[in-house]
């Protein structure tokens, strides 16, 4: 019965592998969820820091034209279209904020949506190694005669002599 002892470890073996497979599937759920957490979290920060640009901005702008109107000058001309640049300028910031956040948000969700792809692929190719090593086991019973005696399982040991192989004027 020394063919008991591999069989049963590769059985074993092959468990512990698809119990890896099923750790791993639960990680890839969690980095999901992470991902989708830290997009929305992203995209939490980027709405206050845009809210807080616009508040700094409309007192840069409140500021400029008190400073403007306490100097006597009409606002007009010169004046007016300096705050209508700020104005203009300051617009362009927050869009090119909100634009370069959103695609950050959107790459790093992206990022952590393949890597737990690539985690289930891990889960699944640890998951396969248990019917290979009931396989393994399989062939480690039947070479000992585990299934029978009248059955002739050393056909992976010596080979047939009543088999050949032609490959053009190659043969075996």
């Amino acid at each position: 019965m020394p063919w008991l002892i591999p069989a049963l470890l590769s059985v074993w073996g092959g468990i512990q592998q698809y119990k890896a497979g099923q750790d791993m599937e639960n990680s890839a759920g969690q980095q999901e969820r992470m991902a989708a957490e830290n997009r929305q979290l992203e995209e939490q920060e980027l709405t206050e820091s845009i809210r807080r640009k616009e508040i700094t901005d409309k007192r840069l702008r409140g500021k400029a034209l008190s400073l403007a109107a306490a100097s006597g000058a009409e606002v007009s001309g010169s004046a007016a279209d300096y705050l209508e640049f700020i104005n203009t300028t300051q617009s362009d910031e927050v869009n090119w904020m909100r634009k370069a956040g959103l695609s950050k948000a959107r790459l790093n969700y992206q990022a952590g949506m393949l890597s737990a792809q690539q985690t289930r692929i891990s889960a699944k190719q640890s998951k396969a190694a248990l019917f290979s090593s009931i396989g393994q086991a399989g062939f480690t019973l039947a070479g000992s005669g585990f299934f029978g005696s009248g059955a002739d399982y050393s056909f992976l040991q010596k080979p047939a002599s009543n088999v050949s192989l032609k490959l053009g004027s190659f043969s075996l």
